[in-house]
């Protein structure tokens, strides 16, 4: 829970309302389960019950529907974990905008192949993502990128992602992976 308000904050102007609204409403529910003089559960309830009467799911599942409604303009939604534009071989695609940034994450998650490309997203062609023919295409390039031999890549670890990016979802994302940064432009950029 806590991932998914820091990343509110940092990629959308909503966030300290967000913040806001998350503080509010735990403090209101905790005060529901707790006595005055110790400000701790009863002791009857366990966390996974304290955890159904503040209605935890509702809480976040409000604060998505905040964040899609500050994004309404436009024709993606945002998820907890960034933006799954496509999949492809057991590949995804995964589309990340922040203020500093955007940039395309294709992720494995075989344990056989963990790894993740990082695709920064040249603003010549960020409208391409808008359409699911052009996701598709560039989807088949990146993957038909990654496994060339010959294609170049460079390692990449998670504090470079933070701080070259400043995507701090992306870096989650690519935990645990090996991370690679490539070059990409889609071969059908000029086309018309």
């Amino acid at each position: 829970m806590h991932s998914l308000l820091f990343m509110a904050q940092q990629e959308i102007n909503t966030g300290t309302d967000l913040m806001e609204l998350w503080c509010r409403e735990t403090t209101a529910r905790w005060a529901q389960v707790t006595t005055p003089q110790t400000n701790l559960p009863h002791p009857s309830h366990e966390l996974d019950t304290w955890a159904q009467q503040t209605n935890l799911q509702d809480l976040l599942e409000r604060i998505r529907e905040r964040l899609n409604q500050g994004n309404a303009a436009t024709t993606t939604t945002i998820t907890p974990s960034g933006q799954v534009i496509d999949t492809i071989h057991n590949w995804r695609l995964e589309d990340h905008q922040t203020s500093n940034s955007h940039i395309l994450l294709f992720i494995s998650d075989t344990p056989d192949t963990r790894k993740c490309y990082v695709i920064e997203v040249s603003r010549t062609w960020t409208n391409l993502l808008h359409t699911e023919d052009n996701v598709y295409r560039i989807s088949e390039e990146i993957y038909a990128l990654v496994n060339d031999p010959n294609h170049r890549e460079h390692l990449l670890r998670t504090n470079e992602l933070i701080q070259e990016y400043r995507d701090f979802t992306g870096a989650q994302e690519c935990q645990g992976h090996l991370t690679y940064e490539i070059r990409y432009t889609p071969s059908f950029l000029s086309a018309p």
